[in-house]
């Protein structure tokens, strides 16, 4: 069917799909603000309520819990829904629950609320990305995700600055309670936009989606660009199962293991406790935030490089790259651990070592996350697809969030990032053998790539 067949018209802008990408990836803004503020909140936390490691892990875990099972359901809420219906509903909720969150009642009302606010985390990581993909023209959608995740660290830094802030008096409830305050404000913003045109077409809502269409396309390419989500649309059913069928198994296969091993080498035990590790070799807790934060300025200036790279260089080469470095920095925190070596020049090694770590994560595997995320399987499975890679994901982050404090109290420093080196050894051969390189490649594309049996060809 021809796009002039709509009663709407719609003038195209060149602008206004980055738009879109850049009001949906400030989501990210409040979904980092949350990761950075337990982070600050939870020494004095543990003061007050007589917090054990274990404890102080479940704080933090609770909400990687609520967040799986955001992520599960996530999917099929945004292909029910709608994309921008779902993003509406993260941000009033992100702003709901840190409210709540922020009252000082005790340790079994804060644990519930925080659940809560992991749901919201858990569908806004599968939306967001999924509802950037969609409005990002071909050619900069690797570097528009990659905004969500600068999104993130800008909240994770706003997070550590607020805690250093109130360290001093060990106001937690103000670090928690603040996020409300962006998310209401997006909720807002998010109000005023339509959705994406592929929902609109998954839905039967032709002449809204050709609509939408027209807007983020120029008119020599609308009538091509719907004749490719029409195929896209027809080759699959939407149905779950179909992600486990041969046709899928590879792409399924990559998405499970590529989300695992993006939590499983560690970043969220730097993120959670890095003013407890700090702590652990001899700096007092409120230099311990503020190192903190710098750590997450560089992860910022590391973020805004891969902006710039992956549509140029391509994933692969981000990757790789950043793989190998986060490797050899925990390789070195390991080897300052075993050797004891804290004294002078070894916090400043440790300092330089978590630092790097932490920058190459976020150049490399915390950038493309949402890039895979968002591109490997066609529209009708897109939202399940984006549901199983960030589940996995965050299945592994509840593991680092539950298990790294206990680990670096009973097996060591050494032991702990030593193993967090191996896993990064594992996740770079990872890469080298199964991540595809799709700079460049309509989302169409890269579901012919996977139907050609993970091969660049014609077959779609």
């Amino acid at each position: 069917m021809s796009s002039t067949g709509t009663t709407e018209s719609t003038v195209f802008s060149a602008r206004f799909p980055t738009i879109m990408a850049i009001v949906a990836a400030t989501v990210g803004l409040i979904y980092g603000y949350d990761n950075g503020s337990i982070s600050g909140a939870l020494p004095f936390l543990t003061k007050q309520f007589h917090l054990s490691a274990s404890m102080q892990g479940a704080v933090t875990s609770v909400t990687v819990f609520g967040s799986i099972v955001g992520a599960i359901v996530g999917g099929r809420l945004a292909d029910t829904i709608g994309r921008k219906k779902m993003m509406l509903l993260i941000a009033l909720g992100f702003g709901v629950f840190a409210l709540l969150s922020a009252i000082p009642v005790g340790i079994w009302w804060l644990l519930p609320m925080r659940t809560c606010m992991g749901l919201c985390i858990g569908t806004s990581i599968v939306v967001a990305p999924m509802f950037i993909a969609e409005f990002a023209p071909s050619k900069r959608r690797g570097s528009l995700l990659v905004g969500f995740q600068i999104a993130q660290t800008i909240g994770i830094i706003a997070a550590n600055f607020v805690g250093y802030g109130f360290s001093f008096s060990g106001n937690w409830e103000f670090m928690l309670g603040i996020a409300c305050v962006p998310a209401f404000g997006i909720a807002i913003v998010l109000a005023r936009f339509p959705d994406t045109p592929r929902w609109y077409l998954l839905k039967g809502l032709r002449e809204r989606g050709v609509a939408a269409l027209r807007k983020i396309e120029p008119p020599e390419l609308v009538d091509a660009r719907l004749a490719e989500i029409d195929e896209d649309l027809a080759s699959s059913s939407g149905k779950v199962r179909e992600l486990f069928t041969k046709r899928f198994a590879k792409a399924t296969f990559f998405v499970i293991g590529f989300g695992f091993l993006v939590q499983i080498t560690g970043i969220n035990a730097i993120i959670y406790y890095a003013p407890i590790i700090f702590q652990s070799i001899g700096l007092p807790i409120t230099e311990a935030i503020l190192v903190g934060a710098v750590i997450q300025v560089a992860a910022f200036i590391a973020e805004i490089v891969a902006f710039f790279v992956v549509d140029r260089a391509g994933r692969r080469p981000t990757l790789l790259i950043g793989v190998a470095a986060m490797a050899v920095s925990a390789g070195a925190m390991a080897a300052l651990f075993v050797t004891g070596s804290f004294d002078g020049a070894g916090q400043y090694l440790a300092f330089a070592s978590i630092m790097v770590f932490n920058m190459a994560f976020n150049f490399s595997l915390g950038s493309l996350v949402w890039v895979y995320a968002s591109e490997c399987f066609p529209a009708r499975l897109r939202g399940a697809g984006s549901s199983l890679l960030l589940t996995s994901d965050l299945v592994a982050n509840l593991i680092v969030a539950q298990v790294f404090l206990v680990a670096l109290d009973s097996a060591g420093g050494g032991w702990t990032f030593g193993a967090f080196m191996a896993l990064s050894i594992i996740a770079w051969i990872f890469v080298l053998r199964l991540a595809p390189e799709t700079k460049g490649r309509s989302l169409e594309e890269i579901r012919g790539y996977w139907d050609n049996g993970a091969r660049w060809g014609h077959a779609h």
